[in-house]
């Protein structure tokens, strides 16, 4: 059991630190309806990361794990895969983060401009909850990474010989803590009220300039990781 955590526990950080979870949360605590959004918002991400894992546990428990060699083909090739999304995915952020870089050089003689969202998120602010929802399920399951660790997740409880309840209340849990870093700034908006706003314009500028390189470090890690586990599958 305590391997199976550890194993659960990068792969819940790769979602925690997701970029664009992160700072679509932040964009609908901002909206002009921040609170029925943000529920919204936290309804669909849930949804998301709840589809994602127990849909492939069950796709993944209709497969045989021990059909004609132990563990089948297809166990080194999904872990292959998954390495291969998370290496694209630490690229794609390096790149990102050091055009970042270069724009904050070309500007450091003027005054220091506050990181903007992406575009796709500035329209966040006319949204309604159903939309708000929409973008949390969105968000989740139509971000490779994200959806990648779902899955590898999956597949970890799938070959890990854990049964009955025990399966269900670890994925659970597995849910649980990958979507704190939406939970938290909404249940803080939902306390702080009004008080809340500062912190979260603070947290989006942190945001936009400091995480990237965060998250690639991470996802090179997952890489490795899922590599090391093809290989010992083979």
């Amino acid at each position: 059991m305590s391997g199976v955590v550890v194993q659960l526990i990068p792969l819940a950080l790769g979602i925690i630190m997701s970029p664009l979870a992160i700072i679509g949360v932040v964009a609908v605590l901002l909206s002009a309806r921040a609170r029925p959004n943000s529920l919204a918002f936290l309804a669909g991400w849930v949804l998301g990361a709840c589809s994602a894992v127990g849909v492939t546990y069950l796709i993944l428990s209709r497969l045989a794990v021990h059909e004609h060699r132990d563990p089948p083909l297809w166990v080194p090739i999904l872990h292959l895969t998954l390495a291969l999304v998370f290496a694209v995915g630490a690229g794609i952020m390096f790149v990102a983060s050091q055009r970042i870089k270069q724009i904050s050089a070309e500007r450091a003689e003027g005054a220091e401009p506050t990181p903007e969202l992406p575009t796709m998120f500035r329209a966040i602010s006319e949204f309604g909850p159903g939309k708000s929802f929409g973008l949390g399920v969105g968000l989740f399951v139509l971000n490779p990474v994200d959806l990648s660790c779902a899955v590898a997740a999956a597949l970890t409880l799938r070959l890990s010989g854990l049964t009955g309840n025990v399966v269900w209340v670890t994925a659970i849990a597995f849910v649980i803590v990958s979507v704190s870093s939406v939970a938290v700034p909404v249940l803080f908006l939902l306390i702080r009220g009004e008080r809340a706003q500062k912190p979260l314009t603070d947290l989006r500028t942190w945001i936009a300039t400091h995480t990237k390189l965060l998250n690639v470090a991470l996802l090179v890690l997952l890489a490795i990781m899922q590599f090391g586990k093809a290989l010992n599958t083979l």
